[in-house]
């Protein structure tokens, strides 16, 4: 890792406190994937996208979210609530979360984790159900 690397608008006394941090509690085993990772991330064109990190984070904290509760409302609230806070807009996070809440890829994890929604007569997941319209 690099202590000095310089990342504009960090607190560099912070950067060597965390360093330091993470060499007296990790081993050196899986310090060095973390070098390795910090190297690859470094090797580009020096630039790191923090804003979309923290993005790409926070969609993914939104998805763990609606995955546990099963609940689009209830995960809606809490982005809102996590708006408010911030002093941010929550549409584009609820929009993004309500489209991927209807994905099959939302529906297909939901299954494997045995939390998918069954009927008392069925015990076929209903997201795994076809239906016919007429």
């Amino acid at each position: 890792m690099r202590p000095r690397y310089e990342l504009p608008g960090t607190d560099r006394a912070a950067v060597r406190q965390y360093f330091a941090y993470l060499h007296r509690v990790l081993p050196a085993t899986q310090m060095a994937p973390i070098a390795s990772a910090v190297e690859s991330l470094l090797a580009g064109n020096g630039r790191i996208d923090l804003d979309g990190w923290i993005a790409a984070g926070e969609e993914t904290a939104n998805r763990a979210g609606l995955l546990a509760c099963g609940d689009v409302m209830a995960a809606a609230r809490e982005i809102v609530k996590e708006a408010r806070v911030r002093r941010s807009r929550p549409e584009d996070a609820i929009l993004a979360l309500v489209r991927w809440g209807c994905s099959s890829e939302y529906f297909d994890l939901r299954t494997q984790l045995g939390l998918a929604l069954v009927s008392e007569e069925d015990k076929t997941p209903v997201v795994a159900r076809t239906y016919r319209t007429f």
